[in-house]
């Protein structure tokens, strides 16, 4: 065993030994067959441990850059899998289903639904409650992470991201090749051999260097055998066989040398860290739409059941005002047109099923469940403290943490180095070269590794090519400048782009719970204006208890709204500032600070506060939420305490 090439990591070398004895040269080939075999077989082992490198490195890079505590996606891609075919992937002329007329399975309902005046079997829009999931909050979040396509997507575009940067990285690392090449080779004219079979092994390494170059070494091995011999020599001169050994060493002095020959290596390093703080900042964004969604639905349902009970009102004022009428205290049509607006509020009730429907249908893609299914929203009750809103603070706040702003502003350094690259490649070229070669004892006829170092040669050189032609390097200079300076713009337009953004949620929190307020108090005089009105409903006209029937159905849409755009604002703020926080589940992890300011010392200072709190729903505050006054909106500038919290009820009928 001798040792041929002693190199290093730092110096860019790895150290490779060679074997070598007699029967090398005949078992080679079923050596390498075997070797072949056995690779594979094992094909699926080297994917896997791929998989495992990318995971590894993910989790090793959201843990320097959010640190070691983040609350990061632990989740990974699955294993890829084999396709399987369907026997048709050649297929030129692939078959299409279009059946005629005639064949078309459409067909005519012979028991269509009649709906009865009374509207006692009206068709449901909704999805049918048995083998129904049941999901809130939590669960559609879970749920979501695991089958979202959005989210698998932007999983896969992280993993993509880390592969680029595996391969860079074996690249800069030593690479290995062996080549075997069997060569049968005759001449036209007879001779003392005519016909011959070679068989040419050529082992080796190359190794960049980590400022520009590379150095290799490669271990050739040359056996010949004679197929045919006319004169019969002592010895058997059939067989042949010699070896090499070459050192080579290329170093470039100018272009292409020092830190610009890694750019690539850099370049690839850096978008692993913009491709991890992409991906977080997705799942902030993904669950603060998913919630909005969310609220969305639930204020849908607050709607429905508000229609649901409108409805039932305005029968039994329909049924009143017919006893009214049969009795003689009123006239028949007063009656006639309660009826009328029955058939209106039923009307109206179904459309509006259709429309929630429409929009769990939506919201089943959106989370990656089967549209075919049968999903329930379940509403929970959620509590959404008011931060103290300052916008001057906001805003600083937003340009310090949020996540895409700072890879913008990285961005520009790439910029930057991108010019420096530029301007390398307008350095003329000086490239030193060299080179060493040791082959076997050329006396022997089966040389081995017996290197003759007498037979050996070596070559230094140095090659100088002038800068006379560079205008394909001055328009990459250029094209690099303007860069530059359009990442700077960029970044700065970004920065006032998240300013207004900042300060537009603010505004929104703020006129939010001014409306949250209001419309408590809407709510609450449509309900007495009601009663007041159902006191004295043998003194007026039936179209007075309608139209207080519909100020209060519109009051109570307009408090579901407003509860929805609370929730949401507070979420978007939080996101809007790179103040959000997402669990490995999806849940929000809301800033310690961010807690009731009414609520006990121990609680407010536990770390363990995050609204908004999932809870089931309270009936009794349900019951006293339309007695709510209006709090007073404090002066921002005058007034440094925060915002009081807004206590959200829960969806009312």
């Amino acid at each position: 065993m001798r040792p041929l090439l002693p190199l290093s990591e730092s110096t860019g070398s790895v150290y490779m030994t060679i074997r070598y004895n007699a029967a090398m040269p005949r078992t080679i080939a079923w050596l390498c067959l075997c070797l072949a075999m056995i690779a594979l077989a094992g094909c699926r082992s080297p994917m896997q441990r791929l998989d495992q490198q990318v995971a590894d490195m993910i989790n090793q890079r959201q843990a320097e850059t959010f640190g070691a505590d983040a609350p990061n996606d632990p989740h990974y891609l699955s294993p890829a899998e084999d396709a399987v075919g369907s026997g048709d992937l050649y297929d030129t002329n692939p078959a299409t289903n279009n059946p005629a007329v005639d064949q078309l399975p459409a067909a005519t309902d012979p028991d269509p639904h009649q709906i009865d005046p009374e509207g006692k079997n009206m068709p449901s829009m909704l999805d049918a409650a048995e083998d129904a999931v049941e999901m809130d909050l939590q669960d559609v979040l879970a749920y979501a992470i695991e089958h979202a396509p959005t989210y698998r997507n932007r999983k896969e575009d992280l993993y993509l991201s880390v592969l680029s940067l595996i391969a860079e990285r074996h690249l800069w690392g030593p690479r290995f090749f062996d080549t075997i090449t069997s060569r049968y080779s005759g001449t036209p004219e007879r001779g003392d051999y005519d016909t011959s079979l070679s068989l040419v092994n050529e082992l080796g390494v190359t190794q960049r260097l980590p400022y520009g170059g590379s150095i290799g070494a490669s271990a050739l091995v040359n056996y010949v055998n004679y197929l045919q011999n006319e004169v019969d020599t002592p010895g058997d001169p059939r067989e042949e066989q010699s070896s090499s050994v070459e050192l080579s060493l290329d170093l470039p002095l100018l272009r292409g040398a020092g830190m610009a020959a890694r750019e690539d290596l850099i370049q690839s390093e850096r978008n692993v860290i913009y491709a991890v703080r992409s991906f977080e900042r997705f799942r902030r964004t993904f669950m603060v739409d998913l919630a909005n969604s969310y609220f969305e639905l639930i204020r849908r349902q607050g709607s429905l059941t508000n229609q649901r009970v409108q409805v039932d009102n305005l029968q039994l004022l329909y049924e009143r005002y017919q006893a009214f009428a049969n009795a003689g205290k009123v006239p028949g049509f007063d009656a006639e047109n309660t009826k009328m607006q029955v058939l209106f509020a039923r009307n109206n009730l179904l459309n509006a099923e259709e429309s929630y429907a429409a929009a769990v249908d939506a919201f089943k893609l959106q989370i990656g469940f089967p549209t075919t299914g049968n999903l329930v929203i379940k509403p929970l009750e959620i509590e959404a403290p008011v931060p103290l809103l300052d916008s001057a603070a906001s805003v600083r706040t937003a340009w310090e943490l949020r996540l895409d702003l700072q890879t913008q502003h990285d961005q520009v350094d790439d910029a930057q180095r991108g010019v420096r690259v530029a301007q390398n490649g307008m350095l003329p070229d000086l490239d030193l070269s060299a080179s060493v070669s040791a082959p076997s004892d050329i006396a022997k006829q089966r040389g081995g590794f017996d290197l003759d170092l007498g037979e050996g040669d070596y070559q230094i050189g140095a090659t100088l090519a002038l800068p006379l032609d560079r205008l394909v390097e001055r328009t990459r200079l250029r094209r690099a400048q303007i860069d530059l300076e359009q990442q700077k713009r960029s970044y700065q337009l970004s920065r006032d782009q998240i300013a207004l953004q900042v300060r537009r949620t603010v505004r929104s929190i703020e006129q939010a719970r001014i409306t949250l307020q209001l419309q408590e108090q809407n709510v609450f005089l449509a309900e007495r204006r009601l009663e007041g009105l159902h006191i004295q409903e043998e003194d007026i006209q039936p179209r007075e208890i309608i139209d207080a029937e519909e100020d209060l159905l519109s009051a109570r849409d307009r408090r579901e709204s407003a509860v929805a755009d609370l929730r949401s604002n507070v979420l978007q703020y939080l996101l809007d500032t790179g103040q959000m926080r997402v669990a490995p589940d999806g849940r929000w992890l809301a800033p310690v600070k961010l807690a009731s300011p009414t609520a006990p010392p121990a609680e407010a200072d536990s770390s363990a506060v995050a609204s908004p709190e999932l809870s089931q729903p309270n009936h009794a505050a349900e019951a006293d939420s339309s007695a709510v006054s209006p709090a007073p909106v404090p002066d921002q500038q005058d007034s440094p305490a925060p915002a009081p919290p807004v206590e959200i009820p829960a969806q009312q009928g």
